[in-house]
């Protein structure tokens, strides 16, 4: 680019703290994309919905429970009291078009706030019915993951996206580790970097699993889940599909990998159509008439 382009950018993301509908973010819905005309000519959403990855095969995959990172920041009393505050900031511009001050004043008295709670309250009854390690986090936590993860409602309007505009086959997955591989981090944001990018050089290695795992030396069980994850993401890079993963073959949406280095399973996509948790995300806009969707 050009000095007067770096310009431009550097002024339209200042600006953008101030005026929210000049901030274009990109799928992962907090990584920031500097959006004047002529670094990008059209917003991330709309340009894949008019087919600019048409015919290409995707993997969307993300951490199984980003907030993780943020309970191990802030500990889990402290994120439990300030997750509705984070719900309603993130609700603003996360899985929806932009909510501009202008349109936030037109909404009902505490619209926000009414809409967390529903989705407080539906993500309870989801993890209830469903049972198993999503029944045992709180209804917030799994919420927080679901809006402000990369894993959750922003991927899934990417998902929607690159469907409208062709792309695909679209390969889903959640990584997630054991206590003995993550005491520090769970399953939390950034983690997938340990597993994906291990050093060849012995002391930088020993360097990750003391970040990680508080150990000189990454536990068999994470050996074999990197090993596993580095064998799909080179096969999806080679044929466009990550074929396997542990030995379970991996099929497109609507279904996604549990990505574990015991029992990896496929289950369905919280990204898929058919999903409850995205079908409770629409009910519970639309209720509220908050903006749903960034393409139309």
């Amino acid at each position: 680019m050009s000095g007067e382009q770096v310009a431009k950018a550097q002024g339209a993301f200042s600006n953008s703290l101030l005026k929210a509908h000049h901030l274009l973010l990109s799928p992962s819905d907090y990584h920031y994309v500097w959006g004047c005309d002529e670094l990008l000519p059209e917003e991330p959403h709309v340009m894949l919905a008019k087919g600019s990855a048409k015919g290409k095969p995707v993997m969307i995959v993300s951490c199984a429970s980003e907030a993780d990172m943020l309970v191990m920041m802030m500990g889990r009393r402290l994120l439990s009291w300030l997750a509705p505050f984070i719900i309603r900031f993130a609700l603003r511009g996360v899985g929806a078009a932009f909510l501009s001050p202008t349109a936030e004043a037109a909404l009902a008295p505490n619209a926000l706030k009414s809409a967390v709670g529903e989705l407080t309250a539906g993500f309870d009854r989801l993890g209830s019915q469903s049972g198993g390690q999503s029944a045992a986090s709180p209804a917030w936590l799994r919420l927080v993951n679901y809006v402000f993860g990369t894993g959750g409602i922003a991927q899934s309007r990417v998902v929607e996206a690159l469907l409208a505009g062709g792309a695909g086959p679209i390969y889903a997955g959640l990584l997630e580790l054991t206590s003995e591989e993550s005491p520090k981090l769970g399953s939390g944001h950034g983690v997938d970097c340990f597993v994906l990018f291990r050093s060849d050089t012995p002391s930088h290695d020993r360097f990750l699993a003391e970040a990680l795992c508080g150990k000189p030396t990454f536990p068999p069980s994470f050996v074999t889940l990197s090993s596993s994850m580095l064998r799909s993401w080179t096969t999806f890079a080679k044929t466009g599909s990550p074929a396997t993963f542990g030995g379970v073959t991996w099929s497109p949406l609507p279904s996604s990998m549990r990505m574990r280095s015991s029992s990896p399973a496929v289950e369905q996509s919280e990204h898929a159509a058919g999903s409850e948790e995205l079908a409770l995300w629409k009910q519970v806009f639309s209720k509220y008439r908050l903006p749903l969707s960034r393409l139309g």
